[in-house]
């Protein structure tokens, strides 16, 4: 890095020392400079340092930078000094047939120098206007490339009269420009690379993955603190790898063991997919998706190390073996009615010309039978979805609970022989419901009351008022009550109580899960008591009518417009 001196241009010894003299200053004020900008780490500090250092060295009045962005053939402003807000605006981008003089510099790939832009032949006139209101008379432009070769931008000052700078200041820019492209390009890989880092990690963190490099030579892993939790290995312990193995489930081991040998034997990178079950301390499982590549030495050409990543898809494989269990619940729930319905179909079809009138009513009445429960098993199916999809809608209107419930109470009592329903009623109690929707609740809280009471037994169902003005009606019985464990699970979707005496019930697990969303649709809710071997009482609470009208959600805008929710029927 020196400055080229022309010894003849001096007649006398004072003259050369002067010039002597003012290059050493140039130099070690570049020098100062370039010291300067190695140590900037801030990238935009470093951008308007550079701009700084141009216009110091070239004596200019203002000065720019601007980055390329090769994929647009674009220059993008990124730091100046001097400009106006309005001068910055119009120069933000310029492309390379912009008229400008960035944009002539950028088409030529070479330096650009216009002592007066008011003699200049290729500046177009929104370019010409603002270099008059910016003050703007000269003009210089130089690309700055890296050492590579590469064009990563161009570095401009602005004088606000006629003037054309010397060689020797051209010459201190020059290694200016060269330097401050290198930085430019390393410190935008940093940046790039500091951004990507970021984002992977803040994608790790989010999809919640426990990451892992391990070394296959030596044996040697290093899990994060995700996979150590996830896995349930403490730090602290001593063969890490070891550790980590002995928490695979038997019947995955040998599975994950075989995917890792033939990984490992592959000349180039292979990866690896498994699903594997963890056993925790605590003796439950987890299931984890297990993703890695493998990856060869380069020495030995044999598997050296493996990176890769576990996620937690316990939920997933929950919702698969529930997805299944419903699908053979429900295949056999609808078969058993569709088998029946046949059967009796055929006997009609067969006998009812030999058959006595009151034996084809009866095949008849049987058919019915099997038709209604198999209508029902359909309704609750379509109930369910609305429910998820938030369209099962209540059409209110006001009703006294204790006439509607000592209907269902008589409906009911006619299907059982062995239990007694006895209905105790409040005074009257107006309620704002949807009186098919709270009678599919009594419904199903009624039957289930029978159906958890194999013995028999009175079944007594009550509404009162609270204390706090709301409507609960409770129906108990003796039966088989509930398991604490089963409490918090009864109210779910497909839940199914699994007992000895009721294997031979029927459901799909959707009745309680309705009866709670359509509870909660009428500002109210559900609840039970229960102790196994002890009986159960379920329970709900309406607010009465004048607290509903305050408390009910506000119906959509369009709630009016909709057609009424259709049933099988």
């Amino acid at each position: 890095m020196y400055a080229n001196v022309n010894m003849d241009e001096y007649d006398d010894a004072p003259r050369y020392e002067n010039n002597l003299v003012s290059v050493l200053s140039d130099m070690r004020k570049l020098h100062e400079i370039s010291t300067s900008l190695i140590s900037e780490n801030h990238i935009n500090q470093l951008y308007n340092d550079i701009v700084g250092a141009a216009v110091t060295l070239l004596g200019s009045d203002m000065g720019s930078l601007q980055l390329l962005i090769p994929e647009r053939d674009e220059l993008l402003l990124l730091a100046s000094r001097g400009f106006a807000p309005r001068s910055a605006s119009f120069w933000k981008r310029v492309t390379a047939h912009s008229g400008s003089v960035c944009g002539r510099a950028l088409s030529l790939g070479t330096r650009v120098i216009t002592p007066d832009v008011e003699q200049c032949d290729f500046i177009n006139g929104g370019d010409i206007e603002v270099f008059r209101w910016s003050a703007i008379r000269a003009v210089q432009t130089t690309p700055l490339i890296t050492r590579g070769g590469k064009v990563v931008g161009m570095i401009s000052t602005h004088w606000k009269k006629v003037h054309r700078p010397s060689e020797h200041r051209l010459h201190l820019l020059d290694i200016l420009a060269r330097q401050a492209a290198d930085l430019i390009e390393r410190r935008t890989a940093e940046e790039a690379l500091r951004e990507s880092e970021e984002r992977l990690r803040s994608a790790v963190v989010a999809a919640e993955l426990g990451t892992f490099i391990w070394d296959l030579e030596n044996d040697e892993v290093k899990p994060d603190d995700r996979m150590l939790y996830l896995f349930g290995v403490p730090k602290s312990a001593s063969d890490m790898a070891a550790a980590l193995r002995s928490t695979l489930h038997p019947d995955d081991l040998d599975r994950y063991l075989n995917a890792i040998d033939e990984a490992s034997k592959a000349e180039t990178p292979k990866f690896i997919q498994e699903d594997i079950r963890i056993q925790l301390p605590n003796g439950s499982q987890r299931w984890l998706a297990f993703h890695a590549q493998v990856h060869t030495s380069a020495k030995t050409g044999k598997a050296a190390r493996m990176a890769g990543c576990v996620i937690d898809i316990t939920g997933r494989k929950t919702l698969e073996q529930q997805k299944n269990e419903f699908i053979e619940m429900v295949s056999h729930e609808l078969k058993t009615p569709a088998t029946g319905i046949k059967a009796y179909g055929q006997l009609l079809q067969d006998r009812f010309l030999h058959n006595d009138p009151e034996t084809n009513l009866r095949l008849i009445a049987k058919q019915n039978k099997l038709t209604n429960r198999l209508i029902n098993l359909l309704n609750r199916l379509l109930d369910s979805t609305r429910v998820v999809d938030g369209s099962l809608k209540p059409h209110l209107e006001k009703a006294d609970i204790n006439v509607l419930i000592r209907e269902y109470v008589d409906d009911l009592q006619s299907l059982t022989q062995n239990h007694q329903l006895n209905f105790r009623a409040a005074e009257k109690q107006i309620v704002l419901v949807d009186k098919e929707q709270i009678g599919q609740v009594l419904t199903n809280l009624i039957s289930n009351a029978i159906k958890y009471s194999p013995e028999g037994g009175d079944i007594n169902i009550t509404s009162e008022t609270t204390n706090d003005g709301q409507c609960m009606v409770s129906i108990a019985d003796t039966g088989i009550g509930i398991d604490d464990s089963e409490k918090k699970k009864i109210f779910e979707r497909f839940f199914r109580k699994n007992n000895d005496s009721t294997r031979s019930s029927t459901g799909v697990g959707l009745g309680l899960y309705i009866c709670d969303a359509i509870i909660r649709q009428h500002g109210g809710e559900i609840g039970v008591k229960s102790q196994a071997g002890k009986g159960s009482v379920f329970y709900f609470l309406l607010p009465h009518h004048e607290a509903a009208i305050v408390n009910m959600a506000k119906p959509s805008d369009n709630d009016s417009e909709s057609p009424p929710e259709q049933r099988l029927a």
